[in-house]
């Protein structure tokens, strides 16, 4: 089908109160269809955030994109998953699964919003571990691998989006 031409505006780093401000200040990059958002883990990472600022701060980003861009569709994806043993023995890990689930609601009730959990593409066949093969060095974001299976993931589900946006 069509390509998909992509833009990423991360920075190392970002937390949600720095992105709100850059959106704010009309950093939007190329005008777009689909804008995919992944924030929160370097505000829990600095120790000075909560799950509920986090989930908060999400939902201030995507409604301030939704505001300047009256006909694109938001996607907000999981927090990724990190830890070293067994998640499910992760007090770190059920905060996340917690931010990820009410994203999930939120997205649910919310026109133009969806949810991508993109949990299971960076755990082990067992769902008990992350892979880390699919991670970088610094175990929070995913590494060349992990990229590329998120990447084609994402690259299907935008192409869903647009092809729904167009029948509209």
């Amino acid at each position: 089908g069509d390509p998909v031409k992509g833009l990423a505006l991360g920075i190392g780093g970002d937390q949600t109160g720095t992105l709100l401000y850059r959106l704010f200040h009309g950093e939007f990059g190329a005008e777009g269809k689909v804008y995919w958002l992944l924030i929160g883990i370097n505000d829990l990472l600095g120790g000075q955030c909560t799950s509920d600022l986090v989930v908060a701060g999400t939902i201030l980003n995507v409604e301030a994109i939704l505001a300047a861009k009256p006909s694109a569709t938001v996607v907000v994806n999981s927090l990724l998953p990190f830890h070293r043993g067994v998640l499910a023995q992760s007090r770190g890990w059920q905060y996340i699964q917690s931010m990820n689930d009410r994203l999930e609601c939120y997205a649910s009730g919310r026109e133009r919003v969806e949810f991508f959990n993109a949990t299971d593409y960076f755990l082990t066949d067992d769902k008990m571990q992350v892979n880390f093969t699919l991670m970088a060095v610094d175990q929070f974001h995913p590494g060349g691998e992990g990229s590329r299976v998120w990447g084609r993931a994402i690259i299907e589900r935008v192409r869903q989006i647009i092809q729904r946006q167009r029948r509209s």
